[in-house]
């Protein structure tokens, strides 16, 4: 009899790739298929057609933001249109290669998200801004059966 799995685990590419660890696409998708892993995480855009040919799926889509992704969010004006347009395009991706879920990030409170002395944005703004980021996209994502995820 089968094991029953009551999880559905995937691996994170970022933490296997962009680290010291400095894994390739096939390392970490030959030891996903080892583990009986069916899926990664975060995996950049191109490299998804690959991630296919090796007969695995992807969980969750990057949101296309330059390294690191959760620096400039959606709580910062600043960012958001690109964040938005971004976004948009992973979303695109994840309709044509059949993943389910994108990732957003709430952002770095700093003014400028690179420069911890440029400020801040308040908490309530930063909220506020969010929601509204948010809203626009899971009506996006929702539109092409996609499921926004946020991260903080």
């Amino acid at each position: 009899m089968p094991e029953r799995r009551y999880f559905q685990y995937s691996l994170p590419y970022w933490r296997l790739a962009s680290t010291e660890w400095n894994w390739d696409i096939h390392r970490i998708c030959e030891t996903a298929r080892e583990l009986a892993i069916h899926s990664l995480e975060l995996v950049p855009s191109a490299l998804l057609p690959e991630v296919r040919k090796q007969g695995l799926g992807v969980h969750l889509a990057n949101n296309g933001m330059p390294d690191p992704p959760f620096r400039k969010g959606l709580n910062n004006l600043r960012y958001r249109e690109e964040v938005i347009a971004r976004t948009k395009r992973a979303i695109d991706e994840c309709v044509e290669f059949g993943v389910s879920n994108v990732i957003a990030f709430t952002g770095y409170k700093w003014t400028n998200a690179e420069d911890p002395q440029s400020g801040q944005t308040s908490r309530e703004q930063g909220s506020v801004n969010c929601v509204a980021g948010l809203m626009y996209l899971a009506q996006y994502a929702g539109e092409n059966g996609v499921t926004t995820c946020l991260e903080h």
